[in-house]
């Protein structure tokens, strides 16, 4: 963190965010400013950090985003005082003394084997997870965004059956590797977003960066993109209780390998699972058709 910002008071420090539409600039008032803005997370992660994203970029006055990320898990207890209320406002009063009931069993899934093919072309589920003792993607240093590919890797590669496949890093992809890829429409690439540039997310692009899928195409992992997995699995048709049970079996069975060289997921009672933007904690589902 800057030390010469101490020099200077609350109000020379506080950004201008008379025109902003988002949830980080409605729950930043100076007061709250002021009490976080010299505090920084065991990793060294600053409240400017977790801010910039949001104040760079002011949002649309129909169109409320976040506008703000975390840096490391701790991020969301050292600036509890920013992310509760953004929490409460994004997820529908969620208040700091809620419990998360967290349910990734397939067995308790009711319906969804034959959604009707008349308008049900593909079905996907797809969430991020992220790898405690890691700093996330606005934060991380490239020997830690390393480490998250390596922990992710030998993981997925230990998984079997149906869910066998292989890993193409972003770097030492080849031509035709990538012509395959983007045929496939798993390919992903630096991102142009600001709002995920004024995060930090696209720092040594394409280091550490790739996608993992399995031989049948249908479960799909992205490393290093805005989080540390993004875990996706897919197939055509509308048979979504499949799929669904195929992204638990996928995402428990790449826990179980992480614990087994003393690593897991990102995950606290209140929170649930830990991911880069408040808008995605939970369980970080996301589940779609086209």
């Amino acid at each position: 963190m800057n030390a010469n910002k101490c020099k200077f008071s609350c109000d020379e420090e506080y950004p201008d965010l008379s025109s902003h539409n988002n949830h980080m600039a409605h729950a930043l008032s100076k007061d709250v400013f002021d009490k976080l803005r010299n505090k920084v997370t065991p990793n060294g992660f600053a409240l400017d950090g977790a801010i910039q994203t949001g104040v760079d970029n002011p949002g649309h006055p129909f169109i409320m985003t976040v506008g703000c990320v975390a840096g490391d898990e701790e991020s969301y207890e050292t600036f509890a005082d920013l992310f509760d209320p953004v929490i409460e406002a994004r997820h529908n009063g969620y208040k700091k003394s809620d419990m998360h009931k967290t349910d990734i069993d397939p067995d308790h899934l009711k319906g969804g084997e034959n959604l009707d093919p008349k308008y049900v072309l593909s079905s996907r589920v797809r969430t991020g997870r992220s790898i405690r003792g890691l700093c996330l993607p606005p934060h991380c240093s490239r020997a830690e965004r390393r480490k998250v590919e390596q922990i992710s890797c030998e993981a997925l590669a230990k998984l079997d059956g149906e869910l066998k496949g292989n890993y193409y890093s972003l770097k030492g992809m080849t031509d035709k590797q990538q012509d395959r890829l983007i045929e496939d429409h798993f390919l992903f690439d630096k991102p142009v977003s600001p709002l995920l540039l004024a995060s930090g997310m696209a720092r040594d692009w394409p280091d550490a960066r790739g996608i993992w899928h399995n031989d049948k195409k249908n479960f799909l992992v992205w490393i290093n993109e805005e989080d540390h997995l993004r875990v996706i699995s897919m197939e055509k048709g509308g048979n979504m209780n499949a799929v669904f049970k195929r992204w638990c079996t996928g995402l428990q069975l790449v826990e179980k390998h992480m614990k087994e060289s003393g690593y897991e997921y990102m995950w606290n009672p209140h929170l649930g699972y830990i991911l880069t933007c408040p808008s995605n904690l939970g369980t970080g589902d996301e589940v779609s058709s086209d």
